[in-house]
C-alpha cells in the first residue's frame, strides 16, 4: 500500500513540473503479441507529449508480417493502421528529432513492454534530453476514474489498440486526474 502512494506522489509531482522544466510524454506501442510462439516486434508507436502545444510523434514500422501476428493482433491492432510504414531506420531518426525539439522529458507508459520496445527502437541508446527511467501508468489502471476517462476517451475518438489513439488517450486521463487533484488541494 505504502508503495502505491509513493508512485501517486511521483506521477503527481511529473504532472506538476511538466509546465516547468520536464515534460511528461505519454508512450504507447503496438506489437505483434505476448504470446511466445510468435516473435515480438514492433508494429507501431505512439508518443504524445503532456502538453498539446508541443505535439506528438507517431509511426508504423517495417520488419513484420501479418503471419508474425497473434489472431487477437490480427483482429484488435490490424485494421487500425493507416500506414505507410517507415524503417526501424528513419522512424528512429525521426523520432530522436522530435524528442530533442522537447527539452528534457519522461516518459510514462502503462507497460514495461513500450519501454523496452522504444528502447530498442532507438539502439538502446535514449537521447541525452529523456529521463533513463520510465514512469509507470500501470498503478493509475487500477483507479476506476483513471480507467473510465480512458473508457470515455476511446468512447469519443474510438481507436482503442491503436498506439497513438492510446497515448493520446493517457494524456487525457492524466490531465482528468491532475485537475481532481488540484480541485481538491484548492478545497
Amino acid at each position: 500500500m505504502h508503495r502505491h502512494f509513493g508512485c501517486l506522489a511521483h506521477w503527481l509531482g511529473l504532472l506538476q513540473r511538466r509546465s516547468g522544466s520536464i515534460a511528461t510524454v505519454f508512450l504507447d506501442t503496438e506489437f505483434t503479441g505476448l504470446d511466445w510462439r510468435y516473435p515480438r516486434r514492433l508494429i507501431s508507436i505512439g508518443l504524445v507529449a503532456s502538453e498539446e502545444r508541443l505535439g506528438e510523434w507517431y509511426a508504423e514500422i517495417d520488419g513484420w508480417s501479418v503471419e508474425d501476428c497473434t489472431p487477437w493482433v490480427q483482429g484488435h491492432v490490424l485494421p487500425l493502421l493507416t500506414g505507410p510504414r517507415m524503417t526501424r531506420k528513419a522512424a528512429a531518426k525521426s523520432l530522436r528529432a522530435w524528442l530533442a525539439r522537447l527539452g528534457s522529458v519522461q516518459i510514462a507508459s502503462d507497460s514495461p513492454i513500450d519501454w523496452n520496445l522504444l528502447s530498442d527502437l532507438l539502439g538502446y541508446t535514449l537521447p541525452r534530453n529523456v529521463v533513463p527511467e520510465r514512469f509507470d501508468l500501470a498503478p493509475r489502471l487500477q483507479q476506476a476514474d483513471y480507467r473510465n476517462a480512458l473508457t470515455n476517451y476511446w468512447e469519443l475518438h474510438g481507436g482503442q489498440h491503436n498506439a497513438l489513439s492510446d497515448a493520446r488517450a493517457h494524456r487525457h486521463a492524466s490531465a482528468l486526474i491532475e485537475q481532481v487533484s488540484r480541485q481538491d488541494r484548492s478545497d
